[in-house]
């Protein structure tokens, strides 16, 4: 099959043709390579069609996993960087060594939000990320401590040092909606 032509100087065409291989899905997965180059290539592509193509990428199945795992960590925009991780958690090939990474370490609270959100879909093994949720508690941003007790919660606080900084935020955290997630 010819090779989709992706890149274009207006944004809406670009965003059409790549709109279009995301709802071909699997069966376009011949044409990932234009869709990388809206991420990786010579032309800066708008945050926008970026996010398209992450979108995009992410229905074409498990292939392009190594190049939505190099955007989750390198992205400069942060909505890539939450896709990426949505993306690969549903499809689990995610770890939660990872996604810890990204709670403890993204400037963007989004991003650290999505990765507490994610890591409670790790099944049993999300408890082993509890001490991580527990010092997320402590994060600047009040969203980012709601996901996090709200992530203990789901995940059950087994530890008395978990139990104990859910306790700390109920009482003293500033923000009515973390002392109520907590």
């Amino acid at each position: 099959p010819a090779s989709v032509k992706v890149w274009h100087r207006d944004d809406s065409v670009c965003l059409e043709a790549i709109n279009v291989l995301r709802l071909m899905g699997i069966h376009a997965r011949e044409q990932g390579a234009p869709l990388i180059g809206c991420l990786e290539g010579e032309r800066p592509s708008s945050n926008e069609v970026r996010v398209a193509a992450i979108r995009a990428l992410s229905c074409m199945g498990t292939e392009f996993a190594n190049v939505l795992i190099a955007r989750m960590q390198d992205d400069p925009y942060w909505e890539v960087r939450h896709l990426c991780i949505e993306s690969l958690s549903s499809m689990e090939l995610i770890c939660g060594e990872v996604l810890a990474r990204r709670l403890q370490q993204d400037p963007d609270p989004s991003v650290r939000v999505i990765a507490a959100q994610c890591l409670v879909k790790l099944g049993k093994n999300a408890v082993t990320w509890a001490p991580v949720l527990a010092r997320s508690l402590s994060d600047q941003q009040s969203c980012v401590r709601i996901a996090a007790a709200r992530a203990l919660g789901a995940v059950g606080v087994s530890a008395v040092e978990q139990a104990d900084a859910l306790g700390r935020c109920l009482r003293l955290d500033a923000s009515e909606p973390v002392r109520l997630a907590a």
